[in-house]
């Protein structure tokens, strides 16, 4: 009856990450994917612009860490062989940030870093070079394991760790300036979980795949195809099989005949299944063993992080003809004057005060489009309630709105922006459960806050159903990154509990 080695639900960079680890180990793996396209929010969709064909990236803005000799990717990348075959570009700064009191440029190194900031608030060196020693030092408390030294940081936000540090408001907004690659509200995210990945930006810096994250997810695809591999586009994993508290197969249809009553249903088998899937879908619609559990209601108990919502946009001409400068710039609005009141703005249904971030790919030798066709994306934190309740006419109304709101907010730093744009083009969060099946729309899984980091994701990663296991951003720490180690540590643990020898 087994016709595979292993079966992986969903190809996000973890199940890619894992399929392509354990095909190269020999594993016959059979990858099914719901979308057109493998990658998850590591992709490139196209469009046709005057009449050529232009890339869009859906999710990346840059790669935390390829230079540092301690990146945990690089391990991965090596066994896998991904440099040899995807191409990355170091991007230029780590980020810009403005709000209308300070404009400051963030570069990837710390002694620089100290060096910016320390020009902008000659009254805050200590504080600004106290926060590098503590975040230095929580990453290498996570690096050595030392749970008794984190244990005493364990409940600690970011914002509250400001807090201790320093009374100068527009500093704390410099410090968390990339908040949103990571949460919504710095009074709730882990400091431990900020550290980690500020760390490795600062020291390995930000890396963007030339081609696009596109480039990275179909490599990875390859490596499974290519290791006698199957990969399936286009079809709904409907149900995890089990029998006996043991995952034995799954269950799968074609997307396009989800909600057909006639719909064909397929059935395939494995020794094992790996679900690179939310897991909230997991324990409520694909195992029914799991109906009723204390392990369901532990998942269904935790609180799910921020979406986004993204408007892409396409010129006519380079940024840098009107004199832009910037790869990444974050925008806050003027009137938020402090840190505790980030959220809170953040959660308005107004998007002309909230902060997003402008990403220029005309800034990088990108090849997302060819010569001539130059493509951006302004990204704010959203959230799937201000979208969900709308009919059709109003969410394409409101689409249009939020769009125009941002172009002029983007208009007022890079003034003459609005004459070259040709395309635009809103991405809701109501697009993200759409395209990720990812509940509430959120990109990161749960939110990174403390009692949700740690020891409860190791909790969380394995199912009380023999040889079921999971791997996303969901058991993960989120982002590329995460969700590319998530993938290949649950690879080798497939590898040691189900074929040891």
């Amino acid at each position: 009856m087994q016709e595979h080695d292993v079966i992986i639900i969903g190809s996000g960079l973890a199940g890619l990450t894992a399929g392509a680890q354990l095909a190269k180990e020999g594993k016959k793996v059979l990858l099914i994917e719901q979308h057109n396209k493998v990658g998850g929010c590591a992709t490139v969709f196209h469009r046709k612009i005057r009449g050529r064909k232009t890339g869009f990236e859906v999710g990346l803005h840059e790669m935390d860490g390829l230079d540092s000799a301690f990146d945990p990717k690089k391990r991965i990348f090596e066994e896998l062989e991904v440099n040899s075959n995807v191409e990355f570009i170091r991007v230029p700064e780590f980020f810009k940030i403005t709000n209308g009191r300070f404009d400051l440029t963030i570069p990837h190194n710390i002694p620089e870093a100290i060096n910016v900031l320390s020009k902008a608030f000659p009254d805050e060196i200590e504080a600004i070079e106290t926060f590098f020693k503590d975040i230095k030092q929580t990453y290498s408390f996570l690096v050595e394991g030392n749970l008794e030294k984190l244990a005493s940081i364990s409940q600690t936000s970011i914002g509250e760790y400001l807090d201790t540090i320093t009374d100068n408001e527009d500093l704390k907004f410099v410090l968390t300036g990339n908040l949103g690659y990571y949460h919504d509200d710095p009074y709730s995210l882990s400091m431990i979980f900020f550290s980690a990945p500020q760390i490795s930006y600062f020291t390995g810096g930000g890396h963007f795949i030339k081609g696009g994250s596109q480039s990275l997810s179909d490599y990875l695809a390859s490596v499974i195809s290519n290791n006698n591999g199957t990969v399936i586009l286009k079809h709904l994993v409907t149900e995890i099989i089990t029998e006996n508290k043991r995952a034995k197969g799954v269950k799968y249809i074609r997307t396009k005949q989800k909600d057909d009553e006639d719909r064909e249903e397929f059935s395939v088998y494995a020794k094992v299944v790996l679900a690179n899937a939310a897991l909230p879908n997991v324990v409520n619609d694909l195992v029914p063993s799991l109906q009723n559990t204390e392990y369901q209601k532990k998942v269904n108990s935790l609180k799910l992080a921020c979406s986004i919502l993204s408007l892409y946009l396409g010129f006519s001409k380079p940024t840098a003809s009107l004199g832009h400068n910037a790869y990444s710039i974050f925008v806050l609005s003027e009137d938020l004057t402090k840190l505790k009141d980030f959220y809170p703005q953040e959660r308005m249904n107004d998007y002309s005060k909230k902060g997003f971030t402008f990403v220029d790919y005309s800034m990088i030798d990108s090849q997302i489009n060819e010569e001539g066709i130059y493509t951006g994306v302004i990204c704010t934190i959203d959230y799937l309630d201000h979208w969900i309740h709308l009919n059709e006419t109003e969410y394409n109304n409101k689409k249009e709105e939020v769009a125009q709101t941002l172009i002029d907010r983007l208009e007022t730093i890079i003034p003459g922006i609005k004459d070259i744009i040709i395309y635009s083009e809103v991405g809701t969060p109501k697009t993200m459960v759409r395209y990720t099946l990812n509940p509430e729309g959120t990109v990161y899984g749960f939110a990174q806050i403390p009692d949700q980091v740690g020891p409860m994701k190791h909790e969380i990663r394995k199912p009380p159903i023999n040889n079921l296991y999971c791997a996303s951003a969901w058991t993960g720490s989120g982002g590329f990154s995460g969700a590319i180690m998530a993938g290949y540590t649950c690879a080798l643990k497939i590898l040691k509990d189900c074929w040891k020898d």
